[in-house]
């Protein structure tokens, strides 16, 4: 998901590293006792040294994960999360740390927490949530992360990155060692965080359980969170980037466990689940608009043909290629993990010529050029440049091409090892000529699907109530899995129900888009093989 305003990072020293919200929808006041007074009182306790590192460590992390995934924009939303969230964290052994709720701009279901008390969920997370007990229960594992010091402690105890990155699932042992000479492993892999300990993971729940119970809220909701994660992992596609199932253990195992610690915390608070907040219509108020899976206005694929209508581009990978777009790069990769596909892109300084951006690029990654051409590319003014370059332990090949549009310097490299060469530039050309300017109305205007939240009118199955809403554009099992509901359960009259409408429609795709490059490649530099 690319955006304009994001600028590339450490992958560009390359090889030295979307509302329909009914009127008349309002909240009604919870049926549960007022919250419970658990605010600390008196002056914040001063920070310890290593409070003061571990809170450093995390605002560095932070970066890197705002530049990865981007913050969801929506400050009404912010401040639901985060007021729940401060209230969560502030009956923790450890209140007095600036603690900081963010929602990631993607479509996953999960959350995780950095040290220092940095708390991030997903508006996929946010959007599959029915009640504030829910998202208390979840923020109040991811503070026991934090207050257990887990997160510092893996990470700390990884070697690795900032957020204890590395490259899983997508790469093999081989390629891994390209993808990290090149700079490109981040945007192949995606965000892929260490795994903690089973002890730590259900060290974080038992601490959640009761942080949710002394804020207030039912700590039954994180059984409900598990008993949704349950039926998503029915649905799932593991090829996608890691959600909370492929990040944290098994749920059989903690439903049965969490089960006891509930008990055990209200026994504790000398409490009944009625007099605690469960929070259902707020929080299904509150996520009513919220964007619901990959939203293209940031770019989308459609097999191998990918599309950018806010930037307003559109070019084609090779068939086969497993494709990821990231928020700072789109790359492909070999079936065979022999190469290697990337498109960054970045706005040129002030009085900076697009030859004078390249020229300074291939000379920071001290790149032995071998051939380098001016042209043409569908209309759009482009520099072409096969060079050579050492990584940290091997050499590589590559093919660049750098296009200017629409003020943005588009930067495409094929990478791939000298032995292999021939075997991929005819790809790597194809790939990279089939960049073009994006002129298809359709494809342009296309808008993403949100959660739109409407009232049974009537006592009624949710299969009925779907079927009497043909304008919902995703399966009607997603819609029962968003709502913790069977498609055969009742609902009652007036019960609000989270719907999804809108975003990429089929009938999009039934003209095409994508013509033929506007010139054919250049024979003699096929012919050389280089």
């Amino acid at each position: 998901m690319i955006t304009s305003r994001q600028f590339p990072l450490a992958l560009l020293a390359l090889l030295v590293c979307f509302f329909l919200a009914p009127v008349g929808l309002t909240a009604t006041p919870p049926e549960v006792a007022a919250r419970p007074a658990v605010l600390p009182s008196g002056p914040p306790a001063p920070l310890a040294q290593e409070d003061q590192g571990e809170i450093e460590q995390g605002r560095e992390a932070d970066r890197q994960v705002e530049a990865q995934y981007g913050f969801y924009e929506d400050e009404e939303l912010l401040a639901y999360v985060d007021r729940l969230g401060q209230e969560v964290a502030s009956v923790s052994e450890r209140p007095h740390l600036p603690w900081t709720f963010r929602i990631l701009d993607s479509p996953v279901v999960n959350a995780f927490a950095l040290p220092g008390g940095f708390i991030y969920v997903t508006r996929g997370l946010l959007a599959h949530m029915n009640s504030e007990a829910e998202l208390a229960g979840v923020l109040g594992h991811e503070v026991g992360h934090v207050t257990g010091k887990h997160s510092a402690g893996r990470q700390m105890r990884s070697g690795l990155a900032m957020l204890g990155m590395i490259i899983g699932g997508m790469v093999s042992d081989t390629f891994r060692e390209i993808a990290l000479d090149t700079g490109l492993a981040q945007s192949v892999s995606g965000l892929f965080l260490l795994k903690y300990s089973r002890d730590q993971e259900l060290d974080a729940d038992e601490r959640g359980i009761g942080y949710a119970t002394a804020a207030g809220y039912d700590p039954r909701g994180i059984g409900e969170f598990f008993a949704t994660l349950q039926s998503l992992e029915q649905q799932s596609d593991r090829r996608n980037v890691p959600g909370w199932a492929s990040t944290h253990p098994q749920v059989d195992d903690r439903i049965e466990r969490s089960a006891g610690w509930v008990a055990d915390s209200l026994a504790a608070y000398s409490v009944r689940p009625e007099e605690l907040i469960h929070g259902h219509t707020e929080h299904i108020l509150a996520v009513d608009g919220i964007v619901f899976g990959e939203n293209p206005r940031e770019g989308y694929f459609r097999g191998e043909r990918f599309v950018h209508p806010d930037l307003r581009f559109a070019m084609t990978f090779p068939v086969g290629w497993r494709v990821n777009n990231g928020r700072q790069a789109v790359t492909a990769v070999d079936p065979r993990e022999g190469a290697m596909i990337q498109l960054t892109l970045a706005e040129l300084p002030d009085n900076t010529t697009a030859r004078e951006y390249v020229d300074s690029y291939l000379r920071g990654v001290n790149a032995q050029i071998e051939e380098s051409e001016r042209t043409s590319v569908n209309g759009l003014e482009s520099l072409q440049v096969v060079f050579s370059a050492r990584g940290e332990s091997s050499n590589y090949a590559v093919l660049g091409q750098w296009t200017l549009h629409d003020c943005i310097l588009y930067h495409l490299l094929g990478v791939t090892s000298p032995s292999s060469w021939r075997s991929y530039r005819g790809a790597f050309l194809a790939c990279e000529e089939s960049f073009r300017e994006l002129t298809d109305a359709q494809a342009l205007d296309v808008q993403p699907a949100r959660v739109q939240v409407l009232r049974a009118p009537q006592r009624l199955q949710l299969v009925g109530f779907i079927e009497a809403h043909p304008e919902i554009s995703v399966p009607p099992a997603t819609i029962a899995i968003l709502n913790h509901l069977e498609l055969d359960d009742m609902l009652e009259v007036d019960a609000l129900v989270k719907l999804v409408t809108g975003g990429l429609q089929p009938d999009a795709f039934d003209h095409p888009m994508f013509p033929g490059p506007s010139r054919s490649p250049d024979k003699k530099r096929q012919e050389s093989g280089k």
